[in-house]
């Protein structure tokens, strides 16, 4: 009777396969929602002073929902440091600026289509009082 003797490709097949599964199977954590909650009714609070309360859903909603969609936890945590320290990297300030474009978009089609309605310009307080623009 001969012994089977596994080659060293073979262990390295195994090796490669046991590598590619514990990679494919590590999911990353999601963005738990109590935080994403927080993220958006701090977005609320700094945009009900310059918005209407629609505009501002929009908004918030827009961009709460691009944290979830295109960020981890990990990234997520590590985006609000570096805007805490007011160090966003290149790469972190693309995805906020498409963010902002992109939700600004998400607006201009809601109030083109007429779905809301945005207070015109003459209609807000002058700039530097309570619910101006400035």
């Amino acid at each position: 009777m001969t012994q089977y003797k596994p080659s060293i490709s073979t262990f390295f097949r195994a090796a490669l396969l046991a590598a590619v599964f514990s990679f494919s199977s590590a999911v990353a954590e999601e963005i738990p929602e109590d935080m994403l909650v927080l993220d958006y009714s701090k977005c609320m609070q700094g945009c009900l002073s310059k918005a209407g309360q629609t505009s501002c859903e929009v908004l918030c909603g827009c961009s709460v929902s691009r944290f979830r969609s295109n960020l981890d936890l990990a990234a997520y945590n590590e985006l609000l440091s570096q805007m805490n320290r007011d160090q966003v990297t290149p790469e972190n300030r693309k995805f906020l600026d498409e963010t902002a474009l992109l939700c600004v978009a998400e607006l201009d089609l809601l109030v083109e289509e007429s779905l809301i309605e945005v207070p015109a310009l003459t209609e807000l307080p002058p700039p530097g009082e309570e619910g101006g623009l400035y």
